[in-house]
């Protein structure tokens, strides 16, 4: 009784009504993926090259990981603002474009008047 009335005053998520696991943060879905690749790569090089390679540290691969989510970060940041900047550009030369066709369009207008 005392587990169904427990049961009942606790707000479940999804993930466990339908048994699948909670999404992991950032740094569990780095830490699983270095684990991964960790016996990826070294169940690879030991196929190839025996004992004759270390067996690939999780840490250097997380911190691998680290650093080049730095620079994606890093390098979205210069991307925006190099988009921004064509944007601007684009959007100043069409409104350039558009003035310059509406002015020949009025003087063509007098013109066929005459």
């Amino acid at each position: 009784m005392q587990n169904y009335e427990r049961a009942s005053r606790e707000k479940l998520s999804n993930g466990s009504i339908l048994g699948e696991r909670p999404e992991p943060n950032l740094d569990e879905a780095r830490i699983e993926l270095a684990k991964h690749l960790s016996r990826s790569l070294q169940r690879i090089s030991n196929d190839r090259y025996g004992p004759l390679l270390e067996s690939v540290n999780e840490t250097a691969i997380t911190e691998l990981l680290r650093s080049l989510e730095l620079r994606l970060a890093r390098t979205k940041g210069d991307l925006t603002l190099v988009v921004e900047e064509l944007l601007e550009r684009l959007s100043a030369s069409k409104s350039t474009v558009g003035h310059a066709a509406s002015k020949y369009s009025s003087k063509r207008n007098k013109d066929d008047e005459r």
